[in-house]
């Protein structure tokens, strides 16, 4: 969803008239995605600049104050608490002005709504990319294995029904480990057009790390009578570290309240292996040195090996058992 902002002028002198288009009905976001908004700023003689513009027909986002309830946004993002408890039932004013001009502020209101595609993640850390050190050897040196991903958490989702301004919601809390920690994380749902996946996959593997490049030869030395020696070969350049193994897929749950049992489909579960990390670049053989004859070039490294993707994660479990509210 893209919010338009309109401004009437280029220069906060020559402001006339501010307004948010649509700022009558009010703008509507899902709780914790970040949507950007579109600014454009008129002059009094019709010249137009945009956040999105070109050059000089570009209104910069440092000219421009974002604020909703009393929070500053930068870059045209705004977004509601990700926690729906937070934003239930509250209240948020978006102002937007320009820098100069304060005074001239207008003003919308912002409601959440719940038709929104969730993601719930609880899957596991990527591996670290793997890295280089040969800055002080004339051979280049292999790269770093990257490495291997994190297996998926478990995590379960726990839903029933709740009516909350004459609407049906489905009411989310997600309970499981991440990086060796418990957490909940809550969510509401349209039923009629929202989504959550349970993720617990496998951290994908790290790059392997590149190779260093091979030192040139040294030129020949000339001799009094103008002679050139041979040149010195070039060094061989490193191998590429090979990519780190991706994670193994973790074990994931939906749970239904018997009242939201025909919602099942509104759930999934991403149990998948992660990726395998991808093999690191060779380096490259070092120049032959000038002379006669001259050096050879030294061989290039090979490619790193690409790690390979985790197992994926038991199949999901569904299953339909009383659930207690979670708000």
């Amino acid at each position: 969803m893209i919010a338009w902002v309109f401004l009437s002028c280029f220069s906060a002198k020559k402001v006339k008239a501010l307004r948010i288009q649509g700022g009558a009905e009010g703008l509507r976001l899902c709780p914790g995605v970040h949507t950007p908004i579109l600014v454009r700023a008129r002059q009094t003689n019709g010249r137009l600049r945009t956040t999105d513009g070109q050059r000089r027909e570009r209104l910069r986002w440092d000219e421009v104050i974002v604020r909703m309830n009393g929070q500053n946004f930068e870059d045209g993002r705004i977004w509601l608490p990700q926690d729906p408890r937070k934003s239930l039932d509250a209240e948020y004013t978006l102002e937007v002005f320009l820098v100069d001009r304060p005074d001239m502020a207008v003003s919308t209101t912002v409601q959440p709504r719940y038709d929104c595609n969730y993601v719930a993640g609880f899957s596991g850390q990527p591996g670290e990319s793997g890295e280089h050190t040969g800055l002080f050897q004339r051979s280049g040196r292999d790269g770093d294995d990257g490495g291997h991903g994190g297996q998926g958490g478990e995590a379960a989702a726990y839903v029933n029904a709740m009516e909350h301004q004459g609407s049906s919601l489905l009411q989310v809390r997600v309970t499981g480990t991440r990086n060796g920690q418990t957490l909940n994380q809550y969510y509401l749902l349209d039923p009629n057009g929202g989504s959550l996946t349970v993720d617990v996959s496998g951290g994908p593997g790290g790059v392997g790390g590149s190779g260093a490049d091979g030192e040139d030869g040294d030129d020949a030395d000339v001799a009094e009578d103008g002679e050139q020696g041979w040149g010195e070969d070039g060094e061989y350049g490193g191998d590429g570290g090979d990519g780190g193994f991706g994670g193994a897929g973790g074990q994931g749950w939906v749970v239904l309240d018997p009242a939201v049992e025909t919602y099942a489909d509104r759930f999934t579960i991403n149990a998948r292996g992660g990726a395998g990390g991808a093999g690191g670049r060779p380096g490259d053989g070092g120049e032959g040195g000038d002379g006669d004859p001259a050096g050879d070039w030294g061989e290039d490294g090979r490619w790193g090996r690409d790690g390979q993707p985790g197992p994926d994660g038991p199949e999901g479990i569904y299953q339909v058992e009383p659930v207690k509210p979670s708000f």
